[in-house]
């Protein structure tokens, strides 16, 4: 990797790694939720933070003046650090910008059940430092914030984690240094999570052939990974696509008799039978849900009975 390595500040492991006109600040734990990597971008008249994050809070007294916000969707852990530039103009997915707004925004797009409303919003104050940007602006695909000097960052629309969620791509003078922010396209051994209120696995899908036919030098993930050159990307992003088929076929093995998609979710095709929890409970029935909807479109499931499934 040709990038500089640093120290965000003595004694400190937490790495900042320089891509040209990008600076990627590594999360604290490697970026592992709650904590993520953040990313700065400075043109000649324009400094962008791009999902300031928790951990994003060591490294404020290093940053410029910011000027733009960027989210790529405003789930809790990508705004958590929004509230240390209060100046700065505030972006995000016009399909988004209500989860920004307003605490019954970010529990709607967290899909929040009544019931664990309370709890949800003293978590998000108190872990995420959620505060509302009224004067959030809305972005669409193909948007390019110009920051001077040749230095750009386009807005490309993948959604399927959420219904706003986009990656954003650097260009600056140099082309070896251009950087896709993949945002929560995040390549991890779980594989892609399509389990929220406004989740897709159709549009997942589309959008993983859409990242993979982008030809730049690296890829920065928000979570786990950090920052890859191309050769690991399209590797890892392989595997993590494939992911997809490979819950299919665990679905299929498991519906060789005819089974419901509640069984399904007690049985766990997707996370592991450790990870209980109404809230996994929830992401894994809306995710095979979907599952078993394209697989009937496909004919590999039929519905032998009322809600009672069996591979074809």
């Amino acid at each position: 990797m040709s990038s500089a390595l640093q120290k965000t500040q003595p004694g400190s492991n937490d790495p900042i790694l320089t891509f040209g006109a990008s600076t990627v600040f590594i999360g604290r734990n490697g970026g592992k939720f709650p904590y993520g990597n953040s990313v700065l971008v400075q043109g000649s008249e324009e400094a962008v933070i791009i999902d300031p994050s928790k951990s994003l809070k060591s490294h404020v007294d290093q940053l410029p003046k910011i000027d733009r916000i960027l989210l790529s969707h405003c789930h809790q852990d990508h705004v958590a650090g929004v509230h240390q530039f209060p100046e700065a103009s505030c972006h995000a997915h016009e399909k988004e910008v209500y989860a920004i707004q307003s605490m019954d925004g970010i529990c709607e797009l967290h899909g929040v059940p009544a019931d664990e409303r309370a709890e949800f919003e003293s978590d998000v104050v108190k872990h995420f430092s959620f505060t509302p940007r009224l004067d959030t602006v809305g972005y669409k695909d193909g948007d390019i914030f110009d920051l001077g000097g040749g230095v750009t960052i386009e807005v490309i629309y993948t959604p399927g984690h959420t219904h706003g969620h986009s990656c954003l791509l650097v260009r600056g003078e140099h082309r070896k240094d251009d950087l896709l922010f993949l945002a929560d396209i995040e390549l991890s051994g779980f594989g892609p999570y399509y389990g929220g209120v406004n989740s897709s696995l159709e549009q997942f899908d589309q959008s993983l052939d859409l990242v993979r036919s982008i030809d730049v030098p690296w890829f920065c993930t928000f979570h786990h990974l950090g920052v890859l050159d191309k050769e690991a990307f399209l590797k890892r992003s392989a595997q993590y696509q494939g992911m997809i088929g490979y819950r299919e076929k665990k679905l299929l093995d498991y519906m060789a008799t005819p089974r419901t998609i509640d069984q399904a979710v007690q049985h766990r095709i997707i996370y592991r039978k450790s990870d209980v929890g109404a809230s996994n409970d929830r992401s894994e029935h809306w995710m095979l849900t979907q599952h078993v909807a394209r697989m009937l479109k496909s004919e590999q499931l039929k519905e032998v009975e009322p809600g009672f499934y069996q591979a074809c």
